[in-house]
């Protein structure tokens, strides 16, 4: 799988950077309808004049009885051009998304190809990569593991594993698919079984199993248990 990692790396950035250029595209456009409906309207709404008195050292008339009302002309606006700002704040805007796509992606592929990255801890960061179980047998005899996913559909095949551990083996098992799975402990000769587990694993999930020589321990590595009980298989709630 690990062949895929720099064709989902490309995949992914180029997801980011047409985000960006159809996002970039829809503000260029709201900005561009948005000035040319304010150019489109007056800016102030118009002054009406208003009555005044005549200015000083204004003749008289001679054939009217009182002095007739003068009008000052209305004070035209000029539409205040504020777009040029906008507009620079937008290409800012632009230039700095499409610079956070090329770091990103560049860091991306560094991660990727110095191992620091792989294609399962990014199917686990969205929640689709495997899980895994681990057996480490320590006890003073053989025993064997068995595997089985349980709720499958009726047209499909369900999981199964199937070890066998000598004495202070370690056995790591990956699970490829999320839901539910019955693990069965028993001894390698076939005598009683030791315990069964009903595990519900989701993606990304690290379960470990420790057999001893009186009891079977369980533990999340990743949210490890708070009390006693949960330590064993037999009353744990991550075996229910």
């Amino acid at each position: 799988m690990d062949m895929y990692g720099p064709t989902l790396l490309l995949l992914v950035a180029g997801g980011l950077l047409l985000l960006g250029i159809i996002v970039t595209g829809l503000v260029v456009l709201i900005v561009v309808l948005a000035r040319r409906q304010r150019y489109a309207q007056p800016a102030y709404p118009p002054v009406q004049a208003t009555p005044g008195y005549p200015p000083p050292g204004y003749p008289p008339q001679p054939y009217a009885a009182s002095p007739q009302p003068y009008y000052y002309p209305a004070q035209a606006y000029a539409p205040r051009s504020g777009g040029s700002g906008c507009l620079k704040w937008l290409a800012c805007g632009c230039v700095m998304m499409f610079l956070a796509v090329a770091v990103v992606g560049a860091g991306g592929y560094f991660a990727y190809t110095s191992g620091i990255l792989t294609l399962d801890n990014l199917m686990e960061l969205a929640g689709m990569g495997p899980a895994y179980i681990e057996i480490d047998n320590f006890r003073d005899e053989p025993i064997t593991v068995s595997i089985v996913q349980l709720d499958v559909a009726e047209d499909d095949y369900p999981i199964t594993a199937f070890y066998e551990l000598n004495s202070f083996d370690i056995k790591v098992s990956t699970i490829g698919e999320a839901g539910r799975y019955q693990v069965d402990f028993g001894f390698s000769g076939g005598g009683a079984d030791l315990g069964t587990c009903i595990l519900t694993l989701s993606g990304g999930d690290q379960i470990q199993f420790v057999p001893l020589p009186d009891q079977i321990v369980v533990n999340d590595v990743k949210d490890p248990v708070s009390t006693g009980s949960d330590l064993v298989v037999s009353t744990s709630s991550l075996c229910r």
